[in-house]
């Protein structure tokens, strides 16, 4: 048996053959406000799937989670705990190569008194040359510098800087400026 549905699918072609009556269209509003507002053509809802949310859930989580592992993969490839050590190496030898430019440049202002002003601007200059462009080299050195070489070239590049203050500060002290 078939339905109404199947019907009228099978026989569409005799629907369209002849002109409706004149005022269908208001016989059948009619027909549809008189109807009970409690019998409105009911839609058929599929039932809550917690299953589905669930599934979604789950891979929205697993996403999130295996985006935080590549995203703390790739950072700590480039940022391991030896090149962290190797950071606060150079950091500590740059502070004692600071501390000892500032306790030289104490020692050089102390004599200051004893030179003329021209003098001594020239000499300031130097010394701020030398504090500013402590980081010149260690800017300088290409990143791929392995760790041992880099540390001996800072050494011996704040070292030499730290013989031509010393050398300032020893003409000083001997009154030979």
């Amino acid at each position: 048996m078939d339905s109404l549905k199947d019907f009228i699918s099978k026989h569409h072609h005799l629907f369209n053959q002849e002109p409706l009556p004149a005022g269908h269209e208001e016989r059948f509003f009619q027909k549809l406000h008189s109807q009970s507002p409690n019998r409105v053509p009911s839609v058929q809802r599929k039932p809550f799937n917690f299953q589905r949310l669930t599934g979604l859930a789950a891979s929205i989580a697993l996403l999130l989670i295996s985006g935080f592992c590549i995203w703390k993969v790739v950072i700590s490839s480039h940022l391991t705990p030896y090149t962290l050590k190797e950071h606060q190496i150079e950091a500590k030898i740059l502070q004692n190569y600071q501390n000892r430019v500032n306790t030289l440049e104490q020692h050089i202002k102390q004599y200051a008194s004893t030179i003329p002003f021209s003098d001594w601007e020239q000499i300031e200059d130097t010394l701020e040359f030398f504090a500013q462009n402590r980081d010149l080299l260690a800017e300088s050195l290409p990143p791929e510098t392995p760790f041992p070489m880099r540390l001996v070239a800072l050494e011996e590049y704040y070292n030499q800087n730290l013989t031509a203050i010393q050398q300032i500060a020893d003409l000083f002290a001997q009154n030979i400026y």
